[in-house]
């Protein structure tokens, strides 16, 4: 699968040359740590590396070494690496030495330290028409707060299609999917995070009606709706 550029990117890259460790956050299959990759030079992925896991567990300090930026994918799994890694900033004084990702912050705990200057932080969201490529660009949301005049051409897009990159969404691994796909996997992720927050499956039963009865009365694509 292709890398999207995303609009993070340059924001990463200034924030690991003015901290000595930049945190990731957003939700699950954003893209956090595909966009870490591009700017990392090694890296530990905590959830799929059961050595990692055990050497973390055993001492996270263990894992630090590598080259910089090295990124620590899911670090929340281990708590601990937190403070090591703030002590590894403090001991090496200089930027870019970590990126730590995960789509979970552990409950805030009096033995860690809160990072400040040592971390920096960047929030991840879901793609943009922007990052993906369907918007045209020529609308600016800064020019539009500034109350500065808009003009754009006709982009072609027709209120179905819009409609159906709202269904589809801008999580990167969905965007090669053929749209019945795409909306699969959209509902099963919804599923995941209703289950994880403690809700039965009627939320999403009445969140998905709701979303039809949207779809029938815009006149979207029978393949949207289902």
């Amino acid at each position: 699968m292709a890398y999207f550029p995303r609009t993070v990117d340059a924001e990463l890259a200034t924030l690991l040359a003015a901290n000595g460790a930049v945190v990731i956050e957003g939700p699950k299959a954003c893209g956090k740590t595909e966009t870490a990759r591009r700017q990392a030079a090694s890296e530990v992925l905590l959830d799929i590396d059961l050595n990692a896991q055990q050497a973390a567990a055993l001492d996270p300090g263990l894992i630090l070494p590598g080259a910089h930026p090295r990124l620590l994918d899911e670090w929340q799994l281990q708590p601990a690496i937190w403070n090591h890694v703030r002590r590894a900033v403090d001991a090496g004084k200089q930027p870019g030495m970590y990126i730590l990702t995960g789509s979970a912050v552990p409950a805030d705990d009096h033995t860690r330290h809160t990072g400040a200057g040592r971390f920096g932080r960047v929030r991840m969201r879901p793609m943009s028409l922007c990052e993906t490529g369907v918007s045209t660009r020529q609308v600016s949301l800064k020019g539009l707060l500034a109350g500065e005049p808009t003009r754009s051409p006709d982009s072609g897009l027709t209120i179905g299609d819009l409609l159906e990159e709202v269904v589809r969404g801008g999580w990167p691994g969905f965007r090669d999917l053929e749209l019945p796909a795409a909306t699969r996997a959209v509902r099963d992720y919804l599923d995941q995070v209703l289950r994880q927050a403690g809700f039965d499956g009627h939320l999403e039963a009445r969140i998905s009606s709701w979303g039809e009865e949207r779809c029938l009365s815009y006149g979207c694509s029978e393949e949207v709706q289902r």
